[in-house]
């Protein structure tokens, strides 16, 4: 029982963390266009990639960092909305949407792109994504191998 709810105190603690790192990164990157997101999802993937080169066996800083702080500071849902909003603005007439939902959809300053945007965004996030988890490890691994 112990274990259990050490366990969800790391992720209590490490999402309401990982929550308010990105807060601060969204208020401080203001931007149409989703660039606070990506930034946090590039960083959170480093942080990820150099969290699992460390090879730490301790279940507790697991669930702390790996899931709960670096889970929530990246945020795939938003990176999903933040697309679905570009493209469903860039069909809405096709779509036949009331306009109240139309009204609702320009209150968002992210719909002004175009698929191409979202089409870009998307790649660039997964890319750079993959890229920092890369470099990430490859940081950690050289630091183990220095210890």
């Amino acid at each position: 029982m112990k274990k259990i709810f050490l366990i969800l105190l790391c992720i209590f603690v490490g999402a309401n963390l990982g929550h308010l790192v990105r807060y601060v990164i969204v208020q401080n990157i203001p931007n149409d266009f989703p660039l606070a997101i990506l930034f946090c999802n590039i960083l959170g993937s480093f942080l990820l990639g150099l969290f699992y080169a460390r090879k730490t066996a301790n279940t507790y800083v697991i669930v702390f960092i790996g899931v709960a702080f670096l889970g929530t500071l990246t945020t795939f849902s938003t990176y999903i909305h933040d697309i679905f909003l570009i493209l469903i603005n860039t069909y809405k007439e096709a779509l036949h949407l009331p306009m109240l939902i139309q009204n609702e959809l320009s209150s968002y300053p992210i719909t002004k792109f175009s698929v191409w945007h979202a089409i870009f965004y998307c790649l660039m996030s997964i890319v750079l994504c993959l890229i920092c988890v890369y470099l990430g490890r490859k940081l950690g691994l050289l630091f183990e191998k220095h210890e």
